[in-house]
């Protein structure tokens, strides 16, 4: 590892032993030498048994973390941490990608892919302050865990969303009318009986059947995808009107261009 860990003078790491010294520093920039792979198979093949405490700005450099496993509820704990160019693939979790630590522990991620599965999926970031910008996520969840995505982002200051750019791709499955997917624009496929919540999402695939919730409000569904009738608090749009950046901005959504 080289470096000092300073805007300047990030550290700069190719293995997991270095990266994890340095996030956990309290703060420190860090880059991934670019376009590195570290892959956890050859390090913790067994994977992890407690949560991942980081802390600082990690600028990947189009590397990936590949095949991060963990048997603890939630993968990374969050004192404030920012992520860019940077691939998570083929991970193994069990109920959270990301929590916050304390109160105030905000999260940003810019540039980032995050690809895996959840074994008893609950909301996939919970954090105080989220800013998400061109990422994606395709994430396979399994068990009966209320479920799933960015739940709840309407309590957290600072949420800014990009509606071009968020997708939850994979097989959202749910069993019962509590299991939420909220704030987010899922591309992906949904099978079950899935409720939609929160003040803004955009559902643009393969439905099956859909719920709402009590905090519906602003919801947009591909009508020439889902063919059941509508729950309260959603509204139909066509396909090529979620292409559309200026007919989602005039419905009120924060399409960023």
């Amino acid at each position: 590892m080289t470096g000092s860990g300073t805007e300047d003078y990030p550290y700069i790491v190719d293995n997991w032993a270095d990266l994890n010294t340095a996030m956990t520093q309290g703060g420190a920039y860090v880059e991934l030498v670019p376009n590195c792979v570290i892959d956890l198979n050859d390090t913790h093949p067994e994977g992890f048994t407690s949560r991942i405490d980081w802390w600082g700005h990690l600028d990947g450099k189009n590397g990936t973390i590949r095949n991060l496993s963990t048997s603890a509820s939630v993968m990374f704990g969050t004192n404030g941490i920012t992520f860019l160019n940077l691939n998570i693939l083929n991970f193994r979790g069990v109920e959270c990608i990301f929590e916050r630590i304390n109160t105030n522990s905000p999260l940003h991620l810019y540039n980032c892919k995050f690809s895996g599965r959840l074994d008893n999926a609950g909301v996939w970031i919970s954090v105080y302050a989220l800013y998400v910008h061109r990422c994606s996520f395709n994430v396979m969840q399994y068990g009966n865990n209320r479920s799933t995505g960015f739940s709840d982002w309407g309590n957290y200051d600072g949420a800014d969303i990009d509606y071009n750019r968020i997708e939850i791709g994979g097989t959202v499955t749910g069993s019962f009318d509590t299991d939420i997917v909220s704030n987010c624009y899922i591309t992906g496929n949904i099978s079950g009986r899935v409720g939609v919540g929160g003040e803004t999402i955009v559902v643009d695939c393969t439905c099956t059947q859909l719920t709402a919730d009590w905090r519906c409000s602003n919801i947009l569904i591909n009508t020439d995808k889902y063919s059941g009738s509508l729950p309260t608090g959603c509204t139909g749009a066509t396909t090529a009107q979620l292409k559309n950046a200026d007919w989602l901005r005039s419905q009120g959504f924060p399409i960023q261009t």
